[in-house]
């Protein structure tokens, strides 16, 4: 719209591309993405979302560990829903070359109308690009109406699952003020009703040591043993700040599942660690049960 604006009455004005345009907003805003994709949407106007699926189709991953690892999970294992907070497509295909059945939720006509327990549903809560009928929930006015909306099929199908099921939170921040909301309204619930236990599992990473000390301020640690002083006062943090963390999720009813590393060579071994450490943490939920 910005653009649309500047063309008509700076006709003779060279305003920048949408992508030097994107990119130069996400260096000033980055910090909060809510307000860095509201700017952007109302510099690109009507453009919006075919440049999201510009964006989308330019960044397609074609082989992901961790959509592999999700796709294993599917179906055999009973777990028969996903819900994503993603636009894209890409669950779904690797499910459709796996040979599983998928059916996709990405507006309240598909929720409506939705099959049996056959299919592996994914559903798309904050919109799902493929679907013209899906809204998208990406920049900081569609977050504020999608709030306002008490009705809203999508907070419908996570407040089900977050009071009846148990979940499993695959790379997600879990930063979300809205989702931590729901999480903590049905932990809340559960717990009103003499629920024992803590009902769902996240996998998130460890901060490293090398992390944590290149943020701080390299002045702090000077004289003699400094680097014994900024070891030592390092683990000491980083062990506090990690337990912190698994204190303040369990109030969200979630078990913090941690692993360290990223890295390619490491991804077969940490996803044989996770996957036990997973089963080991529902092995000790269910005798709780019991």
């Amino acid at each position: 719209m910005a653009l649309e604006y500047f063309s008509i009455f700076f006709p003779h004005y060279h305003y920048p591309n949408q992508k030097y345009l994107a990119k130069s907003l996400h260096q000033y805003e980055c910090e909060d993405p809510l307000i860095e994709a509201e700017f952007i949407k109302i510099a690109l106007g009507s453009e919006f979302r075919g440049a999201i699926g510009e964006v989308i189709n330019e960044n397609t991953i074609l082989d992901s560990e961790l959509i592999e690892s999700i796709t294993e999970l599917c179906g055999s294992n009973k777990v028969t829903k996903i819900i994503t907070y993603n636009y894209d497509d890409l669950v779904e295909k690797a499910l459709e070359k796996a040979k599983k059945p998928v059916e996709v939720i990405s507006n309240e006509d598909t929720y409506k109308n939705q099959g049996g327990d056959s299919n592996i549903k994914v559903f798309h809560v904050h919109g799902y690009f493929p679907d013209d009928r899906s809204e998208l929930i990406l920049s900081e006015s569609e977050y504020i109406n999608y709030l306002q909306n008490k009705s809203y099929w999508g907070d419908h199908i996570q407040n089900d699952n977050f009071n009846y099921s148990h979940c499993l939170l695959i790379g997600l921040s879990i930063k979300d003020p809205n989702l931590r909301r729901l999480m903590y309204l049905a932990y809340q619930e559960r717990l009103k009703n003499l629920f024992i236990g803590i009902p769902h599992f996240a996998f998130l990473r460890k901060i490293t040591a090398k992390e944590f000390i290149k943020k701080k301020n390299k002045s702090e640690y000077t004289g003699e043993n400094a680097n014994k002083r900024k070891e030592k006062e390092t683990k000491r943090f980083l062990m506090m700040y990690h337990k912190l963390k698994e204190l303040a999720y369990y109030q969200l009813g979630i078990n913090v599942i941690w692993y360290d590393s990223h890295k390619k060579k490491d991804k077969k071994k940490d996803k044989e660690i996770l996957l036990s450490e997973l089963i080991k943490n529902l092995n000790h939920f269910l005798l709780k049960k019991v």
